[in-house]
């Protein structure tokens, strides 16, 4: 099985995968503060309401690095993390990613220029139809490349095929 979620859907695959195996994990832009034990408190740096932690130092002065690594130490699920070069967290999930690999996990980092938060989901447009920007297009085959990879090479061998009969008509 694989899971994707965007922002906090993110940062549940992430618990997740503390407690649970699964067969791969995208995580888009995680807002994993509570993850690695961010600081979000009234000292927290911010612009106006919101929380900045754009510059991965500064969100690193301010996580328990501690408590994050006991909860990093027990993934063993593959994550690929979709970054957001503009976004207000992206210190936040490239220290995800950092933390991941400094603890030897199965991460993959990727980070694009996008004005959409949540850009690797398409949406449907008014009239129902999909049209994906290019870096929509792109991300796409990179989320489906990776967990072609992971899932597929998890039941290699263990799902034999077999044809359907067809009917006589």
């Amino acid at each position: 099985m694989g899971a994707m979620g965007v922002s906090h859907s993110g940062e549940l695959i992430l618990k997740a995968a503390v407690e649970y195996n699964f067969g791969a994990g995208v995580c888009i832009e995680p807002a994993a503060h509570e993850f690695l034990s961010v600081n979000t408190g009234p000292m927290a740096p911010r612009k106006e309401t919101e929380i900045q932690y754009n510059d991965m130092e500064v969100a690193r002065k301010n996580a328990d690095k501690t408590k994050a690594m006991e909860r990093i130490q027990r993934i063993n699920t593959p994550i690929l993390i979709f970054g957001r070069d503009t976004d207000h967290l992206q210190g936040i999930f490239k220290l995800t990613n950092e933390w991941m690999h400094e603890a030897g996990k199965d991460v993959t980092w990727v980070s694009f220029d996008h004005p959409v938060h949540g850009y690797v989901f398409i949406n449907a447009q008014p009239d129902g139809s999909y049209r994906p920007d290019p870096m929509q297009e792109k991300t796409f085959e990179i989320l489906m490349s990776y967990f072609d990879k992971r899932l597929k090479s998890r039941v290699s061998g263990l799902i034999e095929s077999t044809p359907r009969q067809r009917s006589a008509d």
